[in-house]
């Protein structure tokens, strides 16, 4: 069962059933048939669900990437409100590893996410190190706690392909490889969409077969 890898104050992600946009949240409680978690929220918005409606869920732990299928039975409070899914007895489970991590030196703005890209937030100019379809690593100036949430803006380009990114994440781990002069800080994804997901594969691709060909 997939309760035997998520735990409480997981992150999770759920979308509704035949929608693109996913909503962050994180496992407050769970049980053999129970999954509780407090209100999923994109870009400010909180997902609005209908008794008995089918959700898609998806969490990126360290044991890997794991997709589901659940069911909204109802809102409940303990102290916040808090829906109530139903346990998946089937998930999908893939390993981090096959998303492949790209070494690239790109501009990347990004903000702390107070009050989401409506809150108008204030963008500081950082360079990528590397990035993969769920993770982004940046170096700054500034040290950021794991956990922090931060918004993400860059552009990808590759042959005929160009599109803008415009994600979530969270900080999961942060270095300095020079004494605090820079930071090199890792972001995972929170609310990336599967198609922003598949053109950043794709554009990984492209510009890994580029490289191979000009080597």
């Amino acid at each position: 069962m997939i309760s035997n890898y998520i735990k409480i104050y997981d992150n999770i992600q759920i979308s509704r059933s035949g929608e693109e946009d996913w909503y962050t949240s994180k496992i407050q409680g769970l049980d053999q048939k129970y999954l509780f978690v407090d209100t999923p929220y994109h870009q400010n918005i909180p997902l609005i669900l209908e008794s008995g409606e089918l959700v898609n869920g998806r969490a990126f732990l360290e044991s890997g990437k794991f997709e589901f299928q659940s069911r909204y039975l109802e809102k409940r409070y303990d102290n916040i409100p808090l829906l109530t899914l139903t346990i998946p007895h089937e998930y999908k489970r893939y390993q981090l590893r096959k998303f492949v991590r790209l070494p690239i030196m790109i501009d990347v703005y990004y903000a702390e996410s107070r009050h989401g890209f409506d809150g108008n937030p204030m963008f500081m100019k950082a360079t990528s190190l590397d990035l993969s379809a769920n993770s982004l690593r940046i170096a700054t100036r500034k040290s950021y706690d794991s956990g922090t949430s931060l918004l993400l803006k860059f552009d990808l380009t590759a042959r005929n392909l160009s599109f803008k990114v415009s994600v979530t994440g969270r900080v999961v781990r942060v270095t300095s490889p020079d004494q605090n002069q820079t930071f090199h800080v890792a972001v995972q994804f929170t609310d990336i969409t599967r198609q922003q997901e598949d053109l950043i594969m794709r554009f990984i691709f492209h510009k890994t077969t580029e490289r191979k060909r000009l080597a």
